[in-house]
């Protein structure tokens, strides 16, 4: 075949152009549950009319996927890979057609392919641990407003660093799967998220170097019958509750919003005047982070604060050193360890750190 046919590139464009625009209704496909699994070369023979050159495509997935990898079989591996393959022109992908189907619900033809494909994804143990980057050219300050909840349709590919999306508007989450080891470029980690998700805005602000950043909340994570607003009201209260003043209180992987911050703020800080509160491992942004430094400014006992794996991007890390710049402050441990910083945080840090004569520890 015409290997000059494939696309090389420096940077793949499905990583940085490819979601269409919102939903707000989720794609229904009737009877998904019944679309039989079938192999790869069944599940493609009814595509070969509407992707060009799927043979040469196929040929390239044969050669270069020849064992098992992540408990998946060969068919499944493959069915990603083919996936991956971009071709010279983004519009004869088969990434790029399949990803048009499922945004105009044209998808009839592509059942057996979708079927095999996302069985075989969901299979990979979902990477959660990290935050994951998408670049987006259109306009993500009028499109997307705090709290909306809004549908992605297709499947789409991010990055699990910042720094290659430096020209472009980004979005990001924290669920996906790494389908480095499947992918037609292994050298190049990537990680997908699966079709049809439910987001809803968390955050969308610009960055001094006029970046705007738009974090997201993956609501696929949160089914229904995992703990409410109200009970995780009630938790919270019980947990403030039982802690001593001056005490420690372990406010970590709750789940726990900006709209939370408020009425911690309040009962932890002000009330009980605890001297160490660890926020890990939940849904906090800059908006969150920016409340609690101004409560920072003129609190006396707090001296462990724990916001590792939260959705902090620079802009919370300058509200933070700003406010820890005060004379009050007694704050000897900070974490800020995987969260969304970059040299522009760092560089706020470093300055802070230049007169700062309390902290010790500090976790990046």
């Amino acid at each position: 075949m015409d290997l000059t046919l494939v696309h090389q590139p420096k940077h793949h464009w499905r990583i940085f152009d490819m979601i269409e625009q919102s939903k707000k209704m989720a794609l229904v496909i009737d009877g998904y549950d019944e679309i039989p699994l079938v192999t790869l070369k069944k599940a493609i023979e009814p595509l070969k009319f509407h992707v060009f050159q799927l043979d040469d495509m196929m040929q390239l997935v044969q050669d270069n996927c020849q064992q098992s990898i992540d408990n998946l079989s060969i068919d499944e591996s493959s069915s990603i890979m083919l996936y991956t393959i971009e071709w010279i022109t983004k519009e004869t992908s088969f990434c790029y057609i399949f990803n048009q189907k499922l945004n105009s619900n044209n998808i009839q033809p592509w059942y057996l392919y979708l079927k095999l494909f996302n069985t075989s994804l969901l299979k990979i143990s979902p990477t959660s641990s990290g935050i994951f980057y998408h670049g987006m050219k259109f306009d993500l300050e009028q499109e997307y407003s705090n709290n909306q909840i809004f549908f992605w349709h297709e499947f789409f590919s991010c990055l699990p660093s910042i720094d290659r999306l430096d020209q472009e508007e980004k979005c990001f989450g924290r669920d996906g799967r790494n389908i480095t080891k499947h992918s037609f470029y292994p050298t190049k980690r990537e990680i997908l998220i699966p079709f049809n998700q439910r987001f809803q805005v968390v955050s969308n602000q610009k960055t001094k170097d006029n970046l705007r950043i738009l974090i997201l909340k993956d609501l696929s994570l949160y089914p229904s019958t995992t703990i409410s607003s109200i009970q995780l009201k009630r938790s919270l209260n019980l947990l403030i509750q039982k802690t001593s003043t001056h005490g420690e209180i372990n406010l970590r992987n709750l789940n726990l919003t900006d709209d939370y911050m408020k009425m911690i703020i309040k009962e932890v800080l002000r009330i009980k005047q605890c001297t160490w509160l660890s926020l890990q491992s939940n849904q906090i942004t800059s908006y969150g982070v920016s409340l609690l430094a101004i409560e920072l400014k003129t609190n006396t006992s707090l001296e462990s604060l724990y916001l590792s794996q939260n959705l902090i991007t620079d802009i919370g890390v300058e509200y933070l050193t700003t406010s820890l710049s005060n004379r009050f402050s007694r704050l000897t441990i900070l974490t800020l360890d995987h969260n969304s910083i970059r040299d522009e945080g760092v560089q706020y840090i470093a300055e802070f750190l230049e007169n700062n004569q309390i902290l010790t520890d500090l976790w990046l």
